[in-house]
């Protein structure tokens, strides 16, 4: 929209007569259920992650949760992940050893 003078207003109009600034493209947030179509699993699954700590959301309120995308693929890659080998490797037992602790 351009103003009398011929500059163009960074406002864009409403349809009932307010004006609201023009913003760049919100970020996008995903559901419960979207994050769980995306992933694979169920809502219930999700919920339990959200309880345990392994999945991070967005608190929009007490109860609404919604997730960002990248969380989401650093999720799977925290999951994927190999597991790291124990600091010391246990050794195998002889036969005399189990015998004598049993």
């Amino acid at each position: 929209m351009t103003l009398p003078d011929g500059r163009v207003s960074p406002f864009t109009p409403v349809h009932d007569k307010r004006w609201r600034p023009e913003a760049a493209d919100p970020p996008v947030l995903l559901t419960k259920s979207d994050a769980a179509r995306v992933l694979t699993v169920s809502v219930r699954q999700i919920s339990r992650w959200l309880a345990d700590g392994s999945l991070t959301p967005v608190r929009l309120g007490p109860r609404l949760v919604r997730f960002a995308p990248q969380e989401l693929t650093a999720f799977v890659a925290r999951q994927s992940a190999p597991p790291s080998p124990p600091a010391e490797w246990p050794t195998r037992a002889s036969r005399q050893t189990l015998r004598r602790t049993a």
